[in-house]
């Protein structure tokens, strides 16, 4: 006999991992012209290509790019870290993906939130995919993938978006295929003022 009872029931999303997109205006002509006469290094095994300069968003020439940022970091410090602690920029750098090339998995140690500006980019550049820290110690066959049974996540690119992200994340690009060469500015961030408290013993005063 068939049972007439339907299951009342929620699932609820424990501790989400951020990923954070905003809006940034389009490159001046001054910022585009910085950005594409930079230097790079000689390419690593997977053929991504780093700038020479790893502090990019000190420059001059991109002032105005690095007060968008800040912005934004200010935005996710308000709005997702919900503290008085500021983010600041520290190091920051672009990359280069040409066809056929890649970015293999990694993260960004001594940083607290990551974030990645996209300029230039057409829909078919390849994404950048974040790998969940999530072990399953058994593996059904998921008939179809979920926020709770998906290992990866992928963000395709899209012209002038900032992404933020914890920097814990491990990531990577995958070949892009596309005639165009993918471009990115990347940069790592850490926090100052007081952390922790005294009395956990976990006092800490970052200037």
């Amino acid at each position: 006999m068939q049972s007439q009872f339907e299951a009342q029931f929620e699932v609820l999303s424990m501790f989400p991992v951020p990923l954070y997109v905003g809006k940034l205006e389009d490159l001046t002509g001054d910022e585009s012209d910085f950005i594409q006469k930079l230097e790079y290094e000689v390419k690593t095994i997977d053929g991504n290509r780093v700038s020479k300069n790893r502090r990019l968003l000190d420059h001059p020439r991109l002032a105005r790019v690095k007060r968008v940022v800040e912005s934004h970091l200010d935005t996710y410090r308000q709005n997702v870290l919900c503290t008085e602690n500021q983010l600041y920029i520290t190091q920051s750098w672009t990359n280069q993906n040409a066809k056929g090339t890649q970015h293999q998995a990694h993260y960004h140690a001594n940083s607290v939130l990551s974030g990645t500006l996209y300029f230039g980019s057409d829909e078919a550049v390849a994404p950048i995919v974040f790998k969940s820290d999530r072990k399953t110690a058994i593996q059904v066959h998921s008939q179809q993938q979920n926020i709770f049974t998906a290992d990866t996540f992928s963000f395709r690119p899209r012209t002038s978006v900032i992404v933020l992200f914890p920097s814990s994340m491990e990531h990577f690009v995958p070949v892009n295929h596309s005639e165009s060469t993918r471009l990115s500015l990347a940069f790592n961030t850490f926090v100052k003022g007081d952390l922790g408290a005294e009395d956990a013993l976990t006092e800490l005063h970052i200037d």
